[in-house]
């Protein structure tokens, strides 16, 4: 392998936010461990990092510190994260491009601009429902303030006067595509 330095360590150290600690491993936090995996990783200095679920059972603060070590990991334009994860807020927050699988299908793979421009909900819709456009929607839900369900943009003009129209998160789109009807 490559000849790794104390510079080399300090450097993924301070990358990961871990440069004057004096703790012993055993004693760091959870978020901690998953910093120092992440410095242990850098220090290869790899253009494509893989991570399973790196922000799994992380607390919101330790969540968005993990989630800005990506960011500034990436935005040099030389390195790519992949990683898996069921928080779709972590992927609203860094995600460029998006694979989405659901049960082994996949649902949709590209930009998450271009999916998220795709989606719209419809919300509070209080009438039943007409053949014609109940098939168009995706997951349609009851709730105590009427049914909701997840629509294409190009179905906006025939829905509209329905209910209230939103642009759909990632968040609506897997929650509307994993259940409903």
């Amino acid at each position: 392998g490559k000849n790794i330095i104390e510079s080399d360590i300090i450097r993924a150290l301070r990358m990961v936010g871990l440069k004057n600690t004096t703790k012993k491993v055993k004693d760091f936090s959870l978020g901690m461990r998953q910093r120092l995996g992440l410095a242990r990783a850098f220090l290869t200095k790899p253009k494509l990092l893989i991570l399973d679920e790196p922000t799994s059972g992380l607390d919101p603060v330790s969540r968005d510190e993990l989630l800005e070590i990506i960011e500034k990991y990436v935005e040099d334009g030389k390195h790519s994260v992949l990683f898996s994860t069921h928080i779709t807020s972590d992927l609203e927050k860094v995600a460029d491009y998006i694979t989405y699988i659901n049960y082994g299908e996949l649902i949709y793979s590209g930009e998450k601009k271009k999916l998220l421009e795709e989606f719209y909900v419809i919300r509070n819709v209080r009438e039943e429902i007409p053949i014609g456009i109940r098939e168009k929607l995706i997951g349609v839900r009851k709730t105590k303030d009427g049914v909701q369900a997840l629509l294409k943009k190009e179905y906006i003009k025939e829905i509209s006067g329905l209910g209230r129209i939103e642009k759909a998160t990632l968040d609506d789109i897997v929650v509307f595509t994993s259940k409903g009807e």
